[in-house]
């Protein structure tokens, strides 16, 4: 049995050893970088958005107006460029696709 607790002591050993042994990695051109605290700030704020957004009367019409009206002016306005240009690059099957 003392074979086994000199083998076990010398495996705890022997990890911890190349854990402190491993190299520490760095920035590229070895230089040390100070963290700007209000990216960092921002940075979190966006990570936990889901956990903090409230819908409210007044984020309404900003949702409606970038995830609805928006994607539709911009749509149309390509639609529109298309049909002025009367672009024969596309082939006709694709073009028939946006007309009712």
């Amino acid at each position: 049995r003392p074979v086994d607790r000199r083998m076990m002591l010398a495996g705890m050993i022997g990890r911890q050893v190349a854990v402190r042994v491993a190299p520490r990695r760095a920035m590229a051109g070895g230089c040390k970088l100070h963290k700007n605290y209000y990216a960092e700030e921002w940075n979190g704020r966006r990570e936990i958005t889901d956990k903090t957004f409230v819908l409210s009367s007044k984020n309404v019409p900003w949702i409606l107006l970038t995830c609805v009206a928006f994607p539709l002016v911009v749509h149309g306005l390509v639609k529109t460029e298309m049909e002025k240009t009367n672009n024969s690059d596309v082939p006709e099957h694709i073009r028939k696709v946006g007309t009712l």
